[in-house]
């Protein structure tokens, strides 16, 4: 990354406390912004953005190869802006910030994906069913109908290999 690309960015701070002063001040020099970060919180902490990251990118790039299986020859025209969006809301709103077939409790739409993925793209077949396991934990917590929320499930264990 271009040390531009870090100006203004949270950094994390473990010290002690006689050092976090002149670690503050190193950090804000270097054009970041200063969080204090336990000990005990800092394998969490990074377990958190390695998610964020490297997990945005395999989900990405996951979504990347279904476009492109699908005949779409630009897909990054698709994902860049609904990407960013979606990553900035959810980072900010949390569960409420999740959409789709899932958070709808729609079982048509799901089913269908996952009929066609194990036929056009098998690969991507358990990808696509932890994300939807993931994204309806999530959706539950926003409030999805508890009987929606049972069938999205049992169209999840349906697909079972």
């Amino acid at each position: 990354l271009a040390a531009a690309d870090l100006e203004g960015c949270a950094w994390a701070v473990t010290a002690a406390a006689n050092d976090r002063r002149w670690a503050h001040e190193l950090v804000r020099l270097l054009g970041g912004d200063p969080v204090d970060v336990d000990e005990a919180a800092r394998v969490r902490y990074h377990a958190g953005l390695a998610v964020g990251s490297n997990g945005t990118a395999a989900v990405v790039s996951l979504a990347r190869d279904l476009l492109l299986s699908a005949g779409i020859s630009a897909p990054e025209r698709f994902l860049s802006d609904l990407v960013t969006r979606s990553a900035g809301n959810a980072a900010q709103q949390g569960a409420a910030a999740l959409t789709g077939p899932v958070r709808r409790g729609d079982t048509q739409t799901v089913r269908a994906h996952l009929d066609d993925l194990r036929t056009s793209l098998p690969e991507a077949v358990p990808a696509y069913r932890a994300l939807a396991e993931l994204a309806l934990a999530y959706a539950r917590r926003a409030g999805l109908d508890s009987q929606r929320a049972l069938a999205v499930r049992r169209i999840l264990d349906d697909m079972e290999p």
